[in-house]
């Protein structure tokens, strides 16, 4: 599985799991919002057998490979707030925030 975690979201991602005290976080895609689907985060102790993990830290589950497949993450952060940010080369579409897209 093709993922890439910037340097700044791998680290954001490290520290949300020293603060949360658990060894993963998943990412998967869930329907919902104004344009099909959404990205959302879990933590998680347990590595499942049909996960895919990305630099020892991040769970993919194979049903949500087809979506995030390719996928670069990066974390920013301004005066506006901070959050992850996604270039997924699956998405065809994006609501105007940035928070949901369509394939």
């Amino acid at each position: 599985m093709n993922l890439t975690l910037s340097d700044n979201a791998y680290l954001h991602i490290k520290n949300l799991l020293k603060e949360n005290n658990k060894s993963y976080a998943r990412l998967q895609v869930k329907g919902g919002k104004c344009a099909g689907f959404i990205y959302e985060w879990t933590f998680e102790d347990e590595l499942g057998n049909d996960d895919h993990i990305i630099d020892n830290m991040v769970l993919v589950h194979k049903m949500n490979e087809l979506y995030l497949t390719g996928i670069e993450i990066d974390f920013k952060k301004d005066l506006m707030g901070s959050n992850f940010t996604y270039l997924n080369p699956k998405a065809q579409s994006h609501c105007g925030c940035g928070v949901s897209f369509a394939v």
